[in-house]
């Protein structure tokens, strides 16, 4: 399972739906899935340890209806920072807050010191996990750190079908829109065969695309998903903040 912009909690910042990432959890508990993919935002408002402490740590709550925890399914999360995770310096809390969980994933293509990306293999297939706040990731375009290990990762697992995600939509229709800094990424993708999926969050909403090129749909792409539907209220259109 997958979602990213989950957890409200403690406070819910003026949005006018508060503790749906209590009912989402509450989804996790059912099902004991496997994985469960943090596509970033996964604690608002800044990703402090404090408040993932408060929120994906919680032991109680406010009402009946809002009782479950995301931080319950920890040994099955694999998780990516979203924006909202760097508003803290260094993406600490994030950090300090998965490091155990961090460590015991490890990564199938090594990752320079202090890297948020890292890849893994599990149910057939291959998992890479990247960065798409690119300044704090050294840049997304060709010849950057995290390019350079992605296309070195993609190399060392050819043959098996992948799936990518991160945080920053690539596409949408949402209040952010589509990003103008995937163009490389896009290019990767679109070039390596095993890409089959890639999944994002940031925009507060599920879509589900066609397969997408470089420009648009292309018969011959990957399929794309934004699921921003992890329990931080909706936005719908192009309005609202995220």
């Amino acid at each position: 399972m997958a979602a990213g912009d989950i957890v409200e909690q403690p406070t819910c910042n003026g949005y006018s739906s508060c503790g749906e990432d209590g009912w989402t959890a509450e989804l996790l508990t059912k099902y004991q899935p496997q994985a469960v993919l943090g596509l970033g935002d996964l604690q608002y408002e800044s990703g402090t340890l404090a408040q993932y402490q408060a929120g994906w740590g919680r032991t109680s709550c406010a009402a009946l209806t809002d009782c479950d925890a995301w931080g319950k399914h920890m040994t099955a999360t694999y998780p990516v920072p979203g924006n909202h995770e760097w508003l803290t310096p260094n993406a600490q809390g994030y950090r300090d807050y998965f490091a155990v969980r961090l460590a015991a994933i490890g990564s199938d293509t090594p990752t320079p010191a202090g890297a948020t990306y890292y890849s893994y293999d599990l149910g057939g297939w291959h998992f890479i996990a990247l960065e798409s706040d690119c300044s704090p990731a050294g840049g997304c375009s060709a010849g950057k750190p995290m390019t350079n290990w992605l296309l070195a990762d993609l190399a060392a697992n050819n043959g098996g079908p992948t799936l990518v995600y991160y945080h920053h939509a690539t596409w949408s229709s949402g209040s952010h829109g589509s990003r103008t800094d995937h163009e490389y990424l896009k290019s990767v993708f679109l070039a390596d065969k095993d890409v089959q999926i890639v999944l994002t969050g940031h925009d507060h909403e599920y879509e589900r695309f066609a397969p997408m090129g470089q420009s648009g749909p292309d018969p011959n792409g990957y399929r794309f998903f934004v699921v921003g539907t992890g329990g931080k209220g909706l936005v719908c259109g192009g309005g609202g903040s995220v």
